[in-house]
């Protein structure tokens, strides 16, 4: 964690998304279960769900 936490250093919530992605998914968000990458993000819940398995 970088000195004054990682809020300091990422300074709004869209930013700390990002850079969550770009560690979880270097190459893009794919689905874990089937690898597609034909995924959707379910808005009332913050989750993604795969297009292709449903997962």
């Amino acid at each position: 964690m970088p000195p004054g936490g990682i809020n300091q250093h990422f300074k709004t919530e869209a930013q700390r998304v990002r850079r969550l992605k770009s560690v979880r998914w270097p190459k893009g968000v794919r689905c874990e279960a089937c690898g597609s990458s034909d995924i959707g993000k379910i808005k009332t819940r913050k989750y993604y769900q795969c297009r292709e398995c449903r997962r």
